[in-house]
């Protein structure tokens, strides 16, 4: 929706919004027809917390500022065009279109901290649309309080069990094995850990799929030798393959039977 709020001769203000539900919505000054004064967004999530201060990250020369408040929400405003050229930061770049010179092409920054997936993310001069690897690494890093305090996370496997399987396909049956373990997550200064029963089933010639025939890596038929799932036997292990398989050659041949026999 739009409406006018001041108009005289060919100076005109007017404002617009649009507001998808009650959980999130934009708001717009506008100065003429193209030119935006204020941006203003909103979007309620609980758990988030942060605050951000912008230049240059919507558009050139504007100041946008970031605010997440748990329990209430996330809100964005942008000023748009209200930095001096001076101040607007840019670096120097090739001109493709005209070899030999140099331009200077604004860009955005942050600087800010935020906290989400229990992690601590901070940028002192980041550039919030590009990453490059030749950027100081003080720019914007991240600070994981957990792993600091309790130690990084090692991964460890105990094999349980190891069998012999005939795995039945509707085209005939395949040789295999299934292994059994018990995969274990635990950090190095916490004395409890995460364990979890799974299995892993291996097929010795494997079974084949159709190729899914969307990209240019995946346009060959190919086939399925192991897979690693949450079952924890030998019987739901094999089920759990089949099921896959079939599902497959459904999906993109509409026959549970297309295999080696076709």
């Amino acid at each position: 929706m739009r409406t006018l709020i001041y108009k005289q001769n060919e100076s005109f203000i007017w404002d617009s919004w649009s507001i998808d539900n009650w959980k999130s919505g934009r708001y717009w000054l506008h100065l003429g027809n193209n030119h935006k004064i204020i941006n203003f967004e909103w979007a309620f999530k609980l758990w988030t917390f942060g605050i951000r201060l912008g230049l240059n990250t919507r558009d050139e020369r504007g100041i946008s500022l970031y605010i997440g408040i748990p329990l209430i929400g996330n809100f964005y405003f942008t000023f748009e065009r209200l930095l001096p050229d001076k101040l607007t930061p840019s670096v120097y770049v090739k001109r493709f279109s005209k070899p030999g010179e140099m331009w200077n092409m604004p860009i955005g920054r942050e600087i800010g901290i935020s906290i989400f997936d229990s992690k601590i993310w901070v940028s002192l001069w980041s550039n919030p649309m590009e990453w490059n690897n030749k950027d100081p690494w003080w720019w914007e890093f991240t600070i994981d309080p957990v792993r600091l305090i309790f130690g990084q996370i090692k991964y460890s496997e105990k094999t349980l069990s190891i069998k012999s399987v005939i795995v039945p396909m509707p085209e005939g049956d395949y040789e295999g094995n299934v292994r059994i373990f018990e995969s274990t997550w635990k950090r190095t200064r916490w004395p409890f850990a995460k364990r979890q029963i799974r299995s892993k089933i291996e097929i010795k010639n494997g079974i084949p799929v159709p190729g899914k025939g969307t990209t240019a890596y995946n346009l060959d038929d190919d086939k399925v030798f192991s897979n690693t799932s949450s079952k924890k036997t030998v019987r739901e292990a094999i089920d759990n393959l089949i099921i896959s398989i079939i599902k497959t050659r459904l999906k993109y041949q509409g026959n549970p039977r297309w295999g080696k026999n076709d």
